[in-house]
């Protein structure tokens, strides 16, 4: 189910579009004037359809991440379903599954790309998108009871918060508008995200450490300076979740598109 999604975040950054810096020469001759000088534009200013396309990639409630929840045993057994109950899900989207996947289907994203031809695809896999939102939002209506579709969006939000953590969720999710955070709040909260996330990351290391030393414990000499002869130095690799990886995405372009903020103007 993912196939048709993932070419459409590949070829994403091919729509962006260079504007010239405001020249310095013109910054110079206001101040000299005394004029407050312009506000210098960002590098890239990010196009609505790729700022949409990256808040889809960050709903927990998204169509198709429903039914991939469908298929895993743990959520099947939380909703008492079962195979033929998502059986009936995936029927009833056959069809815009398969024109999703047609939409940019030839396209090379390694070579240079028509900027309007792009677009173009983009607004069409938008509808499809819409339109299978839809479906799916029916399909499940009519086959679980309310109670039991909440309980799947709790689950796909809950699982989102596990793989792209709490930070994220809490000031890029789908619920950061709903919570109203103050500019100072959503910069405190933004502080501490990543505060608590080193911390995390930190102690996680030291986990890993101590029961890797107990596995490795039950080796013998010989067994062990060969095992530590294959593996060498110590390397550290954080691998990241492809939600994870989508809100690192959106964060980027969310703040490359907002407005800089003006310097202080100090006192004379």
């Amino acid at each position: 189910m993912h196939t048709f999604i993932r070419p459409a975040s590949v070829l994403l950054a091919s729509l962006l579009v260079a504007v010239p810096s405001f020249p310095l020469s013109s910054q110079e001759s206001s101040r000299r004037r005394g004029e407050q000088p312009a506000q210098a534009s960002p590098a890239h200013p990010i196009p609505p359809s790729i700022m949409t396309s990256l808040r889809e990639q960050i709903d927990p409630y998204q169509a198709q991440k429903l039914q991939i929840l469908l298929t895993k045993p743990e959520v099947q057994a939380e909703l008492e379903i079962d195979a033929g109950t998502f059986g009936l899900v995936a029927k009833a989207l056959t069809d815009v599954t398969k024109r999703s996947a047609e939409v940019f289907k030839g396209v090379d994203p390694t070579s240079p790309t028509n900027r309007q031809e792009m677009q173009a695809r983009l607004e069409e896999f938008r509808k499809l998108q819409d339109e299978r939102a839809k479906a799916t939002d029916a399909a499940l209506t009519e086959i679980f009871p309310p109670e039991k579709y909440e309980r799947l969006k709790q689950i796909a939000l809950r699982i989102q918060i596990q793989e792209a953590g709490l930070g994220n969720v809490l000031l890029y999710g789908i619920l950061a508008e709903e919570l109203q955070f103050s500019d100072a709040q959503f910069n405190e909260i933004a502080e501490k995200a990543e505060k608590y996330d080193l911390e995390r990351q930190a102690r996680i290391r030291e986990i890993n450490a101590e029961f890797d030393a107990k596995l490795l414990g039950n080796l013998s000499p010989k067994q062990r300076k060969f095992f530590e002869q294959q593996v060498g130095e110590n390397f550290e690799y954080n691998p990241k979740s492809r939600d994870a990886q989508s809100f690192d995405r959106f964060r980027s372009y969310r703040q490359r598109a907002a407005p800089p903020t003006p310097s202080a103007t100090p006192e004379r």
